[in-house]
């Protein structure tokens, strides 16, 4: 019984880590194309948004907009994984993608969202 238990623990565990690497997959892969369906998916139903100048808590359709504005008239060149990291159920993600003129620095948080992990915050910078 105590070993079921244990393995029972285990894969709660190590089940909610892989949720979440499947999510950040998804959503890394989605902002290498410009994909702004793709990340609006995971956005919470609210989510703190900061790109470039525009900073505000926007629904998901608001969120959506803004990243389709965002994206309208960049060419993307590149996009890599910077850092990833984490604690008591979160998750954050730090990338730089590249376009035709302009380097930018990408963050978003990931928390547990009925079952699943949401984008909570997500800011897009001009990379210094």
């Amino acid at each position: 019984m105590r070993r079921l238990f244990i393995l029972l623990l285990l894969a709660c565990f190590f089940g909610t880590g892989f949720s979440q690497d499947v999510e950040s997959t998804q959503i890394n892969k989605a902002f290498k194309a410009g994909n702004t369906t793709v990340i609006a998916k995971y956005f919470n139903a609210n989510v703190e948004i900061t790109v470039l100048s525009k900073n505000g808590i926007y629904s998901k359709t608001q969120a959506k907009n803004i990243l389709n504005a965002f994206f309208s008239d960049k060419k993307i060149t590149d996009f890599h994984l910077i850092h990833s990291g984490g604690k008591k159920g979160s998750f954050y993600y730090v990338s730089k993608l590249s376009t035709d003129s302009t380097d930018y620095r990408i963050f978003y948080l990931l928390k547990p969202a009925g079952g699943t992990y949401a984008i909570y915050q997500l800011t897009i910078e001009k990379q210094q």
